[in-house]
């Protein structure tokens, strides 16, 4: 058996392709067959050390219908880039499959929900045993508020990464790579174009490396209760989008508001009873929670729809009164 290259021999620099001012951190690129068997033995073999991994996904409109571009893995002491465009879903069927479903080993990742629905619909792969770090800052924030981040709503918004990367890590090489790599990912199709740009590359890279940072972090305000909570929220989410029928991909779906009845309520560890579906997002939410003339009319929505329109409303008021030209006084 061939042994597995070393993380330093592993990394891919290509030449006119990276900023100087963009940090470095060492991953190995999977982008070769013979490669697979090799990596994929290293993970395992890391769980006596690394009883986590951070995994996340990159491509264009990922999810079911998007395309996968790569898949990233992190253990404590190495970070792997593996290149699906080029290996096809092969490297499912010789091994990430089982990483990914294995539920002897808990996985740290951040909304996990397009990557589910991806992996499930396109590769038949159902991920388990998550635990999901943009649920995890959610609880943390329950037991933490911070005055500079005061929550608006009475239906909390989720953040993304690198606004948890600010709040919570403060690491500054990490923050850098993060926002190169959004800048260029502006550009239609760049996930799919090989060879890959180094600064991609290395945004793959910060997120699995920055996911252990941060969940760090957030351990330290959450006792054993709040994780059993956490790990409820998380098979929850996993979910969201992988069991529906259908998906709409509107507005109603891709909201910055929590869904309800993901993260049961504090000093419990249940879920309501669902039953019924809102007419907007397609979800199920207790009965009670609609109105009866709602209901009769097969038009009820749950509170996060109402608060997206009403929300999505005030905008286009406030954008149309910005845009309409001022009358003189006595002609209005």
């Amino acid at each position: 058996m061939a042994a597995a290259p070393s993380s330093k021999d592993a990394v891919r620099r290509r030449e006119g392709n990276t900023p100087s001012d963009i940090p470095h951190l060492e991953y190995q690129l999977i982008d070769k067959h013979s490669q697979i068997k090799p990596v994929l033995d290293e993970i395992r073999r890391s769980q006596d050390t690394s009883p986590f991994l951070a995994v996340d996904l990159e491509g264009e409109s990922l999810s079911r219908k998007g395309e996968l571009s790569i898949v990233s893995i992190a253990t404590d002491d190495d970070i792997y880039l593996f290149d699906i465009k080029k290996l096809g879903r092969e490297v499912f069927d010789k091994g990430l499959k089982s990483i990914l479903e294995d539920s002897s080993r808990d996985k740290i990742m951040f909304d996990c929900r397009q990557d589910a629905d991806c992996l499930w619909h396109q590769f038949r792969v159902r991920l388990a045993n998550v635990l999901d770090l943009q649920l995890m800052e959610i609880i943390h924030n329950e037991e933490h508020p911070d005055p500079e981040y005061p929550q608006k709503d009475k239906i909390p918004r989720v953040g993304g990464f690198l606004y948890c990367l600010k709040r919570y890590v403060h690491d500054d090489a990490l923050i850098d790579a993060k926002e190169a790599g959004k800048d260029i990912m502006l550009e239609a199709g760049i996930w799919m174009i090989r060879p890959m740009k180094e600064v991609l590359l290395q945004y793959s890279a910060c997120d699995v490396r920055g996911f252990f940072q941060l969940y760090s972090q957030l351990e330290d305000g959450l006792g054993p209760h709040d994780m059993k909570r956490l790990r409820i929220a998380s098979k929850v989410y996993l979910d969201l989008k992988r069991e529906r029928k259908t998906r709409s991909y509107d507005e109603y779906e891709s909201n910055r508001y929590l869904p309800m009845y993901v993260i049961p309520a504090k000093g419990s560890l249940r879920l309501p009873f669902c039953d019924t579906q809102c007419f907007s997002c397609k979800r199920d939410f207790p009965r009670s929670d609609f109105k009866r003339y709602h209901l009769r009319n097969g038009t009820q929505k749950c509170a996060v729809c109402i608060n997206r329109k009403w929300t999505h409303m005030r905008i286009g008021s406030f954008a149309s009164r910005l845009a309409m030209p001022q009358l003189p006084r006595g002609l209005v």
